[in-house]
């Protein structure tokens, strides 16, 4: 901007001293004319000069210093807190929902039609009556005795005396080999010791009118084997419901058994007594076997 007003300047300036220039030039030729009384046209004007060299830039002025930072103003004064505004008043409480109406009974179905009575049978012929039989003698009673009856000795059980031996459940082996005319006819008694009483076996518990463990036996037919098995429902088997402990302290040594078999033969008499509701000891006497 500062070059193009330079560059004005001068032109101004060279226009104005060749204007100057040729006024003189023209006053003093109208002079000499005047002079001799003589008259003359005007001279063509005269071809514009070569313009001037642009001259150059001047030098920027130095740049003012910054002026000087204003002092922060102090901090305006809190304001007093505005007083609280009053508690709204509760809401009163809905009313409560009317009850339902109750349903209608349903109706009674009706009653299903009697089968129509089934025609009385025909009777049968009366037999005839048979010829009786010639009496025969009677016979000698024979002596009781335990030939043939197959009783065991207490087995004690330890860990290893169970085939199945979960936390809750314990089946033992009694006896093998059992003859199919025994496991069909004979008379299977097994005995239950717990070191307080021995009883006859199956043998439930109860706990608040519940069954809470059984002792039971079963014959399998299959591997004519007898069993023993013992089954908690409630808790895990502690050791003393079906381990024996021969050096342990009295009335709580554990669990043992022992059996007795009775083949049909011995018990095929007609004055032969249920061994099922004997004791055990009388049991015992009667075939003369040790306790």
């Amino acid at each position: 901007m500062k070059n193009i007003i330079l560059k004005s300047k001068l032109i101004f300036v060279i226009f104005a001293t060749v204007l100057a220039v040729s006024c003189s030039a023209d006053d003093s030729i109208d002079r000499v004319i005047g002079d001799a009384g003589m008259q003359s046209e005007q001279g063509l004007p005269g071809t514009d000069g070569e313009n001037g060299t642009t001259g150059s830039d001047g030098v920027d002025g130095a740049n003012g210093e910054d002026g000087t930072n204003g002092t922060n103003g102090s901090d305006g004064v809190d304001g007093a807190n505005g007083e609280d505004g009053t508690n709204g008043t509760n809401g009163s409480d809905g009313v409560d929902g009317a009850n339902g109406e109750d349903g209608t009974n349903g109706t009674n179905g009706s009653d299903g039609v009697d089968g129509a009575n089934g025609e009385d049978g025909t009777n049968g012929t009366n037999g005839s009556d048979g010829v009786d039989g010639t009496d025969g003698e009677d016979g000698t009673d024979g002596e009781d005795g335990n030939t043939n009856v197959i009783a065991s000795d207490w087995l004690e059980p330890t860990e290893d005396s169970y085939s199945v031996n979960n936390a809750r459940y314990k089946s033992l082996v009694l006896a093998d080999r059992i003859s199919q005319n025994i496991m069909m006819e004979g008379v299977f008694l097994v005995y239950y010791d717990n070191d307080v009483e021995i009883t006859l076996l199956p043998k439930n518990y109860l706990a608040t009118g519940v069954i809470s463990k059984t002792v039971e036996t079963s014959i399998n037919h299959a591997s004519r084997r007898l069993y023993v098995s013992i089954r908690k429902f409630n808790s895990d088997l502690i050791a003393g419901e079906y381990l024996w402990n021969p050096s342990g302290p009295a009335y709580n040594r554990g669990i043992r058994f022992r059996y007795v078999i009775i083949p049909s033969v011995t018990n095929s008499k007609n004055n032969s007594p249920d061994f099922k509701k004997m004791s055990y000891e009388d049991v015992m006497n009667h075939f003369e076997l040790a306790h």
